[in-house]
C-alpha cells in the first residue's frame, strides 16, 4: 500500500474518508472553542471574586474610593489647566487680531476687509 493510498481522504472512494476528516476537525474546533469559553469564563469568575474580595474589606474599600477620588480630582485639575491655557490663547489671539485692526484702522466687519458692508455696531 503506498502512502498516498493510506492517507485520509486519498482513496477514491465516494469521499468519505475525507468527510470523516472534515467532520473531525470541526469537532475538534468546536472542543477547542468549548475549552476557551470555559477558560475565559472562568477567569471572569476569578476577577470577581478578587473584587468581591476586595470590596469585603472595609480597609480596603476606603483605600481604593480615596485612590479613586484622588484620580479624578487630578484629571479635573488638568482639564481646568487645559481650559485655561485654551482660553488665554484665544485671549492672547484676539488681542491681536484687534491690535492687527487697529493697526490697519479699518472699521469693517473684519471679514471682507475695510467698508465691506455689513453692520458693526457703533457705526452710522
Amino acid at each position: 500500500m503506498s502512502a498516498a493510498a493510506a492517507a485520509p481522504g486519498a482513496s477514491g472512494d465516494a469521499g468519505t474518508p475525507a468527510a470523516a476528516t472534515r467532520r473531525e476537525k470541526r469537532r475538534e474546533r468546536k472542543k477547542e472553542r468549548r475549552r476557551r469559553a470555559r477558560r475565559e469564563a472562568a477567569a471572569r469568575a476569578r476577577a470577581a471574586e478578587e473584587v468581591e474580595a476586595l470590596a469585603a474589606d472595609p480597609e480596603e474599600e476606603r483605600r481604593l474610593r480615596e485612590l479613586e477620588e484622588a484620580e479624578a480630582a487630578a484629571e479635573s485639575e488638568r482639564a481646568r489647566r487645559a481650559f485655561e491655557e485654551a482660553e488665554r490663547r484665544w485671549l492672547e489671539a484676539a488681542a491681536a487680531r484687534a491690535a492687527e485692526k487697529g493697526r490697519r484702522g479699518g472699521r469693517g466687519c473684519g471679514r471682507g476687509g475695510e467698508g465691506c458692508g455689513e453692520f458693526v455696531s457703533g457705526e452710522v
